[in-house]
């Protein structure tokens, strides 16, 4: 039984080899390598981004849960995040002007209490040296992105001007936990206490501010996760108008929004790549037979059966498209680089590494366009007649 698949397995090899010079063959080949290619590489792309914003909703969010609303949220929320004994954190964000030594600068500013980040840390520099910080500023201070400091030539130590309070620059702000990339910033970030807000006096009637309430639990336990569902529950059921409740499976809605669409566009990029790839395939499937009819007849006057035929053709075509599903596998993984490395520096720094199902996904597609494309044409050389050379 053996011995009969290996000659079967020899015999097959040896006719692909003899016909590796078809030009038929070749577009074949590359045909369906360009394909597995566009496929693999959007599935290795959606897959980091998704297992990304599993693991690191968190981190996306600044805590478990997050009720964000554009007006002051009710006292109600924090009495019950600390009756179950949940961690707890309040932040307030919204655009204004920045002046330094009579030069203005348009700032996002996020004001955030002693908790705050709940998951996460800060990146930030003051001077020479990076420092990784679990909370923000404290009073009195504020931390401020590069492109500050380099806009309005001021350095750590510097007084700013933010409405009617001086704050002192205490360090460069490099990056931030819940911050998500650049892309849907408007102006650079400054960071300051939650306390210091008021000294500014731009909380006034009208002041278009986001206000949040983070929550956490103290660890990763069945018990700690059954009480941050628990507060959902609350929480969701006594939403009022304008307020909104996240988690980290939709951290940062807009990013995952942006993504969303990123992956269809890039979806339907591959779709008409396989397209095309299968109408090049089609095109060439047919003098591809045609030629190598020829062979099969001969196959059959000495002596082989239909049945050999086919073991023989499901060889060939199963080996082709394992060699070109992984070629195209290994090029999609590569393309898929250049697209997490752009989605990473918009959006959510690094990326998770990628599993194996899209290389697996891959080549079941390679597989079986193969299979779509030729299975007529192989149907015709499996049936041809030892009479083949007589009509």
């Amino acid at each position: 039984m053996y011995m009969k698949w290996f000659s079967l397995f020899t015999l097959a090899i040896k006719l692909l080899k003899s016909q590796r010079l078809s030009g038929e063959l070749t577009v074949l080949f590359f045909a369906l390598t360009i394909a597995v290619t566009a496929t693999t590489a959007v599935s290795f792309f959606t897959n980091r981004i998704n297992q990304t914003l599993l693991q690191q909703g968190g981190l996306l969010l600044g805590g478990d849960l997050a009720i964000s609303s554009m007006h002051p949220l009710s006292k109600t929320y924090r009495t019950m995040a600390l009756k179950l004994k949940l961690n707890l954190s309040e932040t307030a964000e919204f655009t204004s002007m920045l002046v330094f030594n009579d030069n203005s600068q348009l700032v996002e500013i996020k004001a955030v209490d002693t908790a705050f980040p709940l998951r996460g840390d800060f990146e930030i520099s003051k001077g020479a040296i990076v420092e990784h910080v679990p909370n923000g500023p404290k009073l009195g201070e504020v931390w401020i992105a590069p492109q500050i400091a380099d806009n309005l030539n001021t350095k750590v130590g510097d007084r700013l001007t933010i409405g009617s309070a001086q704050l002192k620059v205490a360090a460069i702000l490099l990056n931030e936990t819940s911050r998500g990339g650049d892309m849907f910033s408007i102006a650079p970030r400054l960071l300051m206490h939650l306390a210091d807000l008021p000294k500014t006096q731009l909380v006034q009637i009208g002041s278009r501010i986001k206000y949040q309430i983070l929550v956490s639990s103290n660890s990763n336990n069945n018990q700690n996760f059954s009480q941050i569902n628990q507060f959902y529950s609350q929480v969701k059921s006594q939403l009022r108008a304008g307020e909104r409740i996240d988690d980290v499976k939709n951290a940062r809605p807009e990013i995952k929004s942006a993504l969303d669409k990123a992956q269809q566009f890039l979806g339907l990029a591959a779709m008409i790549s396989v397209i095309l790839a299968m109408v090049a395939m089609c095109l060439a499937s047919v003098p591809y037979a045609q030629k190598n009819m020829d062979v099969y007849a001969l196959l059959r006057c000495f002596g082989a059966s239909q049945k050999t035929i086919w073991q023989v053709l499901g060889i060939q075509v199963f080996t082709l498209a394992s060699l070109a599903s992984l070629l195209g596998c290994a090029l999609g993984y590569i393309l898929q680089l250049a697209l997490s490395g752009f989605a990473a520096n918009l959006f959510v720094g690094k990326l998770a590494n990628p599993s194996l199902m899209p290389m697996l996904f891959g080549l079941l597609t390679g597989v079986g366009l193969m299979l779509a494309v030729l299975l007529p044409q192989l149907f015709k050389m499996s049936q041809v007649s030892v009479l083949y050379f007589a009509s």
